[in-house]
């Protein structure tokens, strides 16, 4: 299962941390948050689920994603994901 990202975003995450991505979006509840490190140890991810919501008939999530980096800088987005129905997610808007 991966998650299609934007160019930016798929720079920086490999297809392990797309991987750990997209089960948090169908595994984890609402408010429940998961933590991972890159495997090259430059970035942590931190996904919280915020709510699901239905995009015509398809369940989609929004969620929080914050990036730290190894030199302390920290970046987080709400972003709203949906199921594309071929083991990935798109971003909305």
């Amino acid at each position: 299962v991966t998650l299609s990202l934007g160019v930016a975003a798929t720079c920086d995450m490999d297809e392990a941390d797309r991987a750990c991505m997209a089960h948090s979006l169908e595994l984890v509840g609402d408010k429940k948050a998961v933590t991972w490190t890159s495997p090259d140890q430059r970035r942590t991810y931190r996904l919280t689920p915020v709510r699901g919501f239905e995009e015509g008939s398809v369940k989609c999530r929004e969620f929080d994603f914050r990036v730290t980096t190894d030199g302390g800088g920290k970046k987080t987005n709400r972003v709203k994901a949906c199921p594309a129905g071929d083991g990935t997610w798109r971003l909305l808007g």
